[in-house]
């Protein structure tokens, strides 16, 4: 993703893809890394970009599976631990 060898990655690209990991599950977008990780949103929008052609299947698991932890207000990982979720409240 950032056209390094592995050994050449250090903490603040792990830290990026991490975020971009997690947040696409939750539905983050360009600004939230911009926020989470203190870059630029267009720098963000880029990674976000490179990171959809790198790995375009695990993006569209990890979509999937944020839309079912949403829509079953659970997580879980099999033989290890179920995490349930409050709905949101509306204000409105």
């Amino acid at each position: 993703m950032f056209g390094f060898l592995i050994d050449q990655v250090g903490k603040d690209q792990r830290d990026i893809a991490k975020t971009i990991n997690f947040g696409l599950c939750h539905g983050m977008g360009s600004k939230g890394l911009s926020e989470r990780s203190n870059i630029t949103g267009e720098k963000a929008e880029n990674f976000i970009q490179k990171y959809s052609r790198a790995y375009p299947q695990l993006k569209n698991t990890l979509q999937q599976l944020g839309t079912k932890v949403v829509e079953e207000l659970y997580s879980d990982m099999p033989r290890i631990r179920k995490r349930h979720y409050h709905a949101a409240q509306s204000n409105g």
